[in-house]
């Protein structure tokens, strides 16, 4: 269970632990004794800096450091479980939305290609010869929507000339309408959906809700279920748990490590390849982002390259990046190819940018260190113990 420390004095912090020590000695804030044991309601009033908030308890205002991503505008029941040498104001009331994410984030890490299967499975839905029976789940209107939709999603020939085809591909998700955790993980159905049209996940979850009323009415003495209902049905499912776990990822990196993690589709001629994109706004205070305005970290796999890691940093108009690749003769085709670049972003604004590649074999494990400097991605990322 997340536990909120507050250090004696005006230095308070906020942190998650496994476990908290009791004590019977009674600790004064602003406007009150806090004692061992008792309930008291906080609300999340302001952020100060990447991790810091600010908390109203009764008529106290406190200043912390969150390792546990809050939201201004939320309200906690908090239990006083320790007061010495630190207060310890344990989380009572989010175990649902922790459980919730909890299972997400390890679907997450531990399927890193599901949206990548699903796109598959659902690009084989799209085609319309093939699936005909499936129209007996779902309108037509619906049935057209997802192809299209699934058109936008993955990055093509067809699709590339579009200078915002990156946040088109994310907004046809449904990735990006839901501000926190417990409205990523409901049925949000905003309603500017007539003036955009609906998302993928939107119409996933118009499907999840039309299939139980039709396994609710069906005929519960049949010994096995429809076998293209249980298909559909599936696709369906797994299909909300991808995007789903993808926007609680987004949710905890962003308030634990203001970290935004996208999962870019490319077609190329043998498939889908993802494009996995790490951006990182300056932190204050952060060493990782220290000198960088925004850090934005590629890991990407291409035909004739193959797979490269490109590590960018804007700060005060200087450009920095370094390129990696894995192998010699791509390195040198490269290098050939950076002074040009160089001066089309001086041209463009850029001070002095320097843009530069290496030479690494082992991108893989270069790529594993880099994301265990994030929580989410390190061994005990998430401390959501209930």
């Amino acid at each position: 269970m997340p536990s909120l420390i507050l250090a004696p004095e005006s230095s308070r912090k906020i942190a998650a632990l496994q476990e908290t020590v009791s004590t019977l000695k009674p600790v004064s804030t602003q406007s009150r004794t806090l004692i061992p044991g008792e309930m008291l309601n906080a609300l999340v009033i302001g952020k100060d800096s990447a991790h810091g908030v600010r908390l109203q308890i009764k008529n106290s205002t406190i200043v912390a450091d969150s390792q546990i991503p809050l939201h201004i505008g939320e309200k906690l029941t908090v239990r006083v479980d320790q007061i010495s040498p630190s207060v310890v104001l344990k989380i009572v009331n989010r175990p649902e939305e922790d459980l919730k994410s909890r299972g997400f984030v390890k679907f997450f890490r531990s399927n890193p290609q599901a949206l990548k299967e699903f796109l598959d499975s659902a690009i084989d839905f799209s085609n319309l010869e093939k699936n005909n029976d499936s129209l007996k789940y779902i309108s037509k209107k619906d049935f057209l929507a997802i192809s299209k939709l699934v058109n936008q999603i993955v990055i093509s020939k067809d699709n590339l000339s579009n200078p915002l085809y990156l946040k088109d591909s994310v907004s046809a998700l449904g990735m990006t309408f839901e501000k926190s955790l417990l409205t990523a993980l409901s049925n949000p159905m905003p309603s500017t959906e007539a003036e955009r049209g609906p998302t993928l996940k939107e119409i996933l979850l118009k499907l999840s809700s039309e299939l139980q009323s039709v396994e609710a009415t069906g005929n519960s003495t049949r010994a096995e279920p429809e076998k293209g209902l249980e298909k559909f049905s599936n696709f369906v499912n797994s299909g909300l748990q991808v995007i789903e776990s993808l926007q609680v990822v987004n949710v905890l990196s962003q308030g634990q490590d203001q970290l935004f993690v996208f999962q870019i589709p490319f077609q190329f001629a043998d498939g889908i390849r993802m494009q996995d994109i790490f951006l990182e706004p300056d932190a204050e205070g952060s060493e990782k982002t220290k000198g960088k305005q925004c850090r934005v970290v590629l890991f990407v796999d291409m035909d004739a390259l193959g797979e490269l890691a490109v590590d960018a940093g804007v700060k005060d108009g200087n450009f920095r990046c370094t390129i990696k690749c894995q192998s010699q003769e791509v390195h040198d085709f490269i290098m050939a190819f950076l002074p040009e670049l160089q001066k089309k972003l001086s041209s463009v604004g850029y001070t002095d940018p320097t843009v530069w590649c290496s030479l690494d074999k082992d991108l893989p494990a270069w790529k594993q260190a880099f994301l265990q400097d994030y929580r989410l991605f390190s061994e005990n990322t998430i401390n959501l113990s209930v």
